[in-house]
C-alpha cells in the first residue's frame, strides 16, 4: 500500500485513530500544510482551515482481496472529509471517483493537451490500470 491522503486537521485525530485500528501499518508520515488558492489542479480543499497530509507505504499482510485495504483507505478518507492523491492504486467506482475529482477541469485540461484523445482518460489511468 502506498498512500498520501489530506485531511482537515479538524478531524485529523479521528482518522488517524480509525486508520490505526482498521489498517495498522507504520510509519505514518504526518505533514501540515495549508491551501493558499483553495484548490489544487483536479479537487478543491479549503483554504480556512489547515489540513494533514497523511502518508504510508508499506505492505498489509493478510488473506484479503487485492485491493481491499486500498479500498478501505478510500472510505476512511471520504468519512473523514479528505481527499486522497492519485498516484497510488484506487479503487473507486467511476461515479464516486468523479464526485471527489474535478471532471469538468480535468476534461478542459484534457482537450488542450490530448485533443485527439490518444492518451487514456484520468480515471483509466488512476483506477482501472492502477
Amino acid at each position: 500500500m502506498i498512500q498520501d491522503v489530506d485531511i482537515l486537521i479538524a478531524n485529523a485525530a479521528a482518522f488517524l485513530a480509525e486508520f490505526e485500528a482498521e489498517i495498522g501499518i507504520r510509519p505514518v508520515w504526518i505533514c501540515p500544510f495549508v491551501v493558499p488558492d483553495g484548490r489544487f489542479s483536479l479537487f478543491r480543499l479549503r483554504t480556512d482551515t489547515p489540513y494533514i497530509n497523511f502518508g504510508f507505504w508499506d505492505r498489509v499482510r493478510s488473506s484479503e482481496p487485492d485491493g481491499y485495504y486500498n479500498a478501505r483507505v478510500e472510505a476512511l478518507v471520504a468519512r473523514h472529509g479528505g481527499k486522497k492523491s492519485l498516484y497510488s492504486r484506487s479503487t473507486y467506482d467511476e461515479a464516486t471517483f468523479w464526485s471527489a475529482y474535478d471532471r469538468d477541469a480535468y476534461q478542459s485540461l484534457k482537450r488542450e493537451c490530448d485533443p485527439e484523445g490518444r492518451f487514456p482518460g484520468l480515471y483509466e489511468k488512476a483506477v482501472q490500470q492502477g
